[in-house]
């Protein structure tokens, strides 16, 4: 491990610091009471409450309602990133909302099993055969609705919508499967975030290439880490949850993801950072990681462990509305 923690070390120090508690105080003030307060949070939240079905299925879920910001100021990011202004943002608060709505639902096991597979039947009919019929599930509807929105006015969106959709349709039926090598589990990890930020860009109608099936590939690995102590609770199977169940921690994609991070095109500098910054935050799991891991990166934790952002973030964002 020691090659691992110097190189890692290096690309840590060059995209972090070693976080005083001054700083971490700070950081986490300002996550805890401002994140959400700029303009971009404002655009999705007035789009969100124009449509009453869907503020119906997303208020009421502090998760959806998160995730969904901050993939709308992600993607606001994605094209920042490439020094333009960001178009076609209704079309990318409807892609946003409902990806993150589907994903919830989809891992969600407190809806009837059988309910999720009519769902993945339903969403399969409508992508491969592009059939708009009315349909008793209002998730499958609200999808139905702005998928057909936005490939009537970005037809090139719909390959890579495709795509997406397929990719999270058959993440679902694999990661029920406990019995699948580590390296499938990989490939699910970088199809799924890779094909979720390709449609992003083509939304954005902007060249569509592999450096966002990379970003997106660097988000999910973050995700699934972040998720970690969820999935294992909901029977998901990940890299993560995989490299848990058998080594007793995941040190191994911790060092994966930070590479893969690393090497992101110059493009997505601006991602660099922050992504890190994740990677870093759940060090404060540290029940997750090596007590080695842990002691040669716990001064760059970049804020106070376990206090309440979840609940906070959600209630910044209802008080926007």
């Amino acid at each position: 491990m020691n090659n691992r923690l110097t190189e890692s070390l290096l690309i840590i120090n060059k995209w972090s610091i070693q976080c005083s508690n001054t700083f971490r105080q700070q950081l986490s003030n300002f996550l805890l009471t401002d994140l959400f307060n700029n303009t971009i949070t404002t655009q999705f939240l007035i789009r969100l409450s124009n449509d009453s079905n869907l503020a119906t299925q997303i208020l009421s879920n502090s998760s959806i309602l998160i995730s969904g910001s901050l993939f709308f100021i992600g993607s606001i990011g994605i094209s920042l990133s490439q020094g333009l202004v960001p178009s076609n943002l209704d079309h990318i608060f409807s892609f946003t909302s409902l990806y993150m709505l589907l994903d919830n639902y989809i891992d969600d096991n407190s809806i009837p099993l059988d309910q999720r597979l009519n769902l993945i039947k339903q969403l399969s009919i409508l992508v491969n055969d592009n059939c708009y019929t009315n349909n008793p599930l209002d998730i499958i509807n609200l999808i139905t609705k702005y998928y057909s929105s936005i490939i009537t006015d970005i037809p090139s969106s719909r390959y890579y919508l495709q795509q997406c959709y397929t990719a999270e349709i058959i993440s679902m039926k694999l990661q029920t499967d406990q019995l699948l090598s580590r390296s499938t589990y990989w490939i699910l990890t970088i199809w799924k975030g890779g094909t979720a930020v390709q449609a992003i860009q083509s939304i954005l109608q902007l060249p569509v290439t592999i450096d966002e099936y990379h970003l997106g590939a660097c988000i999910q690995c973050i995700d699934d880490i972040l998720d970690l102590t969820d999935d294992l609770q909901s029977n998901i199977n990940t890299v993560a949850t995989f490299d848990h169940k058998a080594n007793g921690v995941i040190d191994q994609f911790f060092f994966e993801t930070l590479f893969l991070i690393n090497d992101l095109s110059s493009k997505y500098t601006l991602f660099k950072p922050i992504l890190i910054g994740l990677l870093l935050y759940s060090l404060s799991r540290s029940h997750f990681y090596s007590p080695e891991l842990y002691q040669s990166f716990k001064d760059y934790i970049p804020v106070i462990p376990n206090l309440s952002y979840t609940t906070s973030f959600y209630q910044q964002l209802l008080s926007i509305l």
